[in-house]
């Protein structure tokens, strides 16, 4: 026998629940994981893993960093643009998203919405004099911290 929406919604709430640490009662079809819940990077990922474990079903086409972003960045981020993130708009995702795709047997693709250049070139700007301060300030505390060592 198929499950209804509202089965599935009422197996899921509980789960999303739990895995983000808020009351069951937060949760309704409309919640929005990103902007409700705060679900962003690795979270949406662990989140997703739980769908996939306990609904048997195709998930091809989920692009969790259109979803939720990426987790962090690391120190050559400014020279690698990554097509989720930083050309693309992230989508919002909502509870009611996971249930239609758990009664149609697959996941939807989420269509892509590019950022406007101007747009991506400020971040690449921006996160360049953010990393070029940032490593600055690292080396300046190493060397006020090891100064005394470091002069004969």
């Amino acid at each position: 026998m198929m499950k209804t929406k509202e089965q599935i919604f009422k197996e899921l709430r509980p789960l999303i629940a739990e895995a983000v640490g808020v009351k069951t009662e937060k949760i309704i079809l409309s919640t929005s994981f990103l902007k409700d819940l705060g679900v962003t990077g690795d979270d949406g990922d662990y989140l997703f893993d739980l769908f996939k474990k306990k609904y048997d079903f195709d998930w091809e086409g989920l692009d969790l960093g259109i979803l939720f972003g990426n987790e962090g960045f690391g120190p050559v981020f400014p020279t690698m643009l990554d097509k989720n993130c930083d050309l693309y708009i992230i989508q919002p995702c909502i509870v009611e998203d996971v249930v239609k795709a758990i009664l149609k047997g697959k996941w939807e693709p989420t269509p892509l919405i590019k950022k406007s250049q101007f747009s991506i070139v400020c971040v690449y700007i921006s996160s360049c004099l953010f990393h070029g301060l940032f490593y600055s300030l690292v080396i300046f505390i190493i060397a006020v911290v090891f100064y005394k060592y470091l002069v004969l």
